[in-house]
């Protein structure tokens, strides 16, 4: 019986560490998306100012990024403002309750970005995406094709997000991970 409790504790022990370098992975992973689209110091903005010039936005706005209206609208533009950079032309919307610059159609990893930093979802890249983020796909076979994200239980995802990335995404809810890093 004493043989028995110390191989199961081998293997929790064991358990905990896959837990752990699972996590450090994720974590690592995810913080690359998330500087792939945005710039710190903007994203980061502290200062209660607010500004709704379109300079501004673009500057927000790099190539292939997603921004939200709940973002834009703590920043200070108002629906009518965004309304009218959409009818001049210069944003496109991406879906409801979200923006790009006209003529772009961003990436997975934008959506992500958005979902992680602006609208603060804890949502992460895992599985195959997450390897081929980091460059080791090919030491993983696989027919799968979607991308795997994971999410806390009860987090619910944008209606833009939904409708853009269905059908490229597979959803896992857990408990297994962090709120958010």
């Amino acid at each position: 019986e004493q043989e028995k409790r110390e191989e199961a504790e081998k293997r929790e022990q064991s358990y905990n560490d896959i837990k752990t370098a699972f996590v450090q992975s994720l974590s690592s992973v995810n913080e690359s998306v998330l500087k792939l689209n945005f710039k710190t110091d903007q994203i980061c903005n502290t200062t209660n100012e607010t500004r709704t010039d379109l300079k501004y936005l673009m500057g927000l706005m790099t190539d292939n990024s997603i921004v939200t209206s709940a973002y834009l609208s703590s920043l200070g533009f108002s629906y009518n403002s965004l309304f009218g950079y959409k009818k001049s032309g210069w944003i496109d919307e991406f879906g409801r309750g979200a923006y790009c610059k006209h003529g772009q159609n961003p990436p997975l990893e934008a959506a992500l970005s958005a979902l992680h930093l602006q609208l603060k979802k804890p949502v992460w890249l895992g599985g195959r995406s997450a390897l081929a983020q980091r460059g080791f796909l090919h030491f993983v076979p696989s027919r799968e094709t979607s991308a795997t994200i994971y999410a806390n239980r009860g987090v619910v995802l944008p209606a833009w997000f939904k409708s853009k990335f269905s059908e490229s995404v597979q959803l896992s809810a857990t408990t297994f991970l962090p709120s958010l890093i």
